[in-house]
């Protein structure tokens, strides 16, 4: 690498995953199909990635698995990366 490289700037989106079933009422399910929504729009419009949270003791963290998650979204005929952001509870 020299000091004259171009490196290219990537964006990407970040989901932090919130259900609230009491706020907005919907069915996990229906969240889920809303994500992948968002991640084909995320792709449709040039982004690079799309990021997912996982809060493992949230009550409203709908996404305990990311990597299960990513393997359903990854499915799709697009060309995005995924990634995991994860928060433990201490």
């Amino acid at each position: 690498m020299t000091s004259d490289t171009i490196w290219p700037v990537k964006f990407g989106v970040f989901s932090v995953v919130d259900h609230y079933p009491a706020e907005l009422p919907r069915m996990t399910a229906q969240f889920h199909g809303e994500l992948l929504e968002q991640v084909g729009a995320a792709a449709a419009l040039g982004f690079d990635s799309f990021w997912v949270a996982a809060h493992d003791f949230h009550e409203d963290g709908s996404i305990p698995s990311p990597p299960v998650w990513m393997a359903v979204a990854a499915q799709r005929p697009r060309r995005i990366h995924f990634g995991a952001a994860l928060t433990r509870g201490s």
